[in-house]
């Protein structure tokens, strides 16, 4: 009869990997459903659960042989803090950082979402980075800091909108002073641009008709006055396209120019030459060269009208010399102008020049006239 053996021979190796490895994976899915449990979200990665799986299976291969109890023991426990220390300190790929990280900058965004974003437009758009790299890798660890981002902008939205609604029509400077202030919040936040363009959109109207009204109410042929409403039309025009605006001087130039019809209807050319000029000098919207056509075509008939009975005095006179002079003098001042209207504005110059220069050669040639006879002497 033999002696029985000591001790039972130990397991091959190959017989306690299909005890390991799903012991290593329920250890790694009881760390994964932990740091749920305790608020660190279920993000996963590869590269953390393969470390983690590892450090698992290293200690499971230990816990499925026949070592002592209190060993088997110490590898599970060691399989258990191995794989939440990898959980935890291993970074994830492409810039993932690791659970611990990733849990002190929620700690530290939680705060500086706190703040009001306006204070310190530069910070906050420096947190809404770090915010969106940890959205990227732990959507589910920064639900919280991602409401909190939410309300944060949202704050800073209801703050601007209500300067908005406060601010003068006239503050232009005012106006530029918040659209650098909506520029500064995050970029990727798209409902706050789009909900920051209606009160601005709002004061732009209430801005347009202050200086329109504004415009209205200088007196025609107040060149100084107009001068005066020029600065708030320019800055506006300078941050929006405001064809309105423009329009509103086109309307002011057309007033002036009636007016000046009424007051001085019997001018010379060269006076309404003159009010031409000072509208062209006007440091208005528009700027080429066809601006407030209707207000100086009015003041080329005007002026032409005045030459025309200029020159026919001359004639009548018999002063062709002077009248073609005057002629030509006429169609060169005027000449631009006429052309932006067509061809038939400027035959109306070349016809009183021509006629002119008619007469005045017809008179070079046939001299100076006779002198009248003495009269007849009386008989002594």
């Amino acid at each position: 009869m033999s002696a029985a053996p000591d001790s039972a021979p130990p397991a091959p190796r190959t017989g306690r990997w299909p005890l390991a490895v799903p012991l290593a994976a329920l250890v790694v899915a009881g760390a994964w459903r932990a740091f749920g449990l305790l608020g660190f979200g279920t993000d996963a990665h590869l590269i953390r659960v393969l470390v983690a799986f590892g450090a698992a299976l290293a200690c499971a291969l230990v816990v499925v042989s026949r070592a002592r109890r209190a060993a088997r023991l110490l590898a599970l426990l060691a399989a258990l803090g191995g794989a939440a220390a990898a959980w935890w300190f291993v970074p994830g790929y492409n810039g993932a950082p690791s659970l611990a990280d990733a849990s002190a900058q929620c700690a530290e965004l939680r705060a500086e979402f706190a703040r009001p974003l306006l204070d310190d437009p530069e910070r906050g758009r420096a947190a809404a980075s770090k915010h969106f790299v940890l959205e990227t890798h732990y959507p589910r660890l920064a639900i919280d800091v991602t409401a909190a981002r939410a309300k944060w902008v949202q704050t800073a939205v209801r703050t601007l909108t209500q300067q908005w609604e406060e601010l003068s029509a006239h503050d232009v400077a005012g106006a530029r002073a918040l659209i650098a202030r909506g520029e500064r919040l995050p970029s990727d936040w798209t409902d706050a641009s789009r909900k920051l363009a209606i009160p601005r959109r709002e004061w732009t109207e209430r801005a347009v008709a202050a200086c329109a009204e504004d415009l209205r109410a200088v007196p025609p042929g107040d060149w100084d006055g107009f001068a005066r409403a020029a600065p708030a039309r320019v800055g506006l025009c300078e941050m929006f396209d405001l064809p309105i605006l423009a329009d509103a001087e086109t309307d002011w130039v057309n007033r002036t120019a009636r007016a000046e019809l009424e007051k001085t209807p019997l001018a010379g050319s060269e006076h309404w030459a003159g009010i031409e000029r000072r509208l062209l000098d006007l440091g208005t919207l528009a700027t080429g060269d066809a601006r407030f056509s209707a207000a100086r075509l009015t003041l080329f008939d005007r002026a032409h009208e005045a030459a025309q009975r200029a020159a026919t005095k001359h004639i009548e006179a018999r002063e062709y010399d002077a009248a073609f002079a005057l002629a030509r003098a006429h169609a060169v001042r005027w000449n631009a102008t006429a052309a932006l209207f067509g061809e038939k504005e400027t035959q109306k110059l070349d016809k009183l020049r021509d006629a002119c220069a008619v007469l005045a050669r017809f008179a070079e040639i046939a001299g100076p006239p006779d002198e009248p006879a003495p009269p007849p002497r009386a008989k002594p």
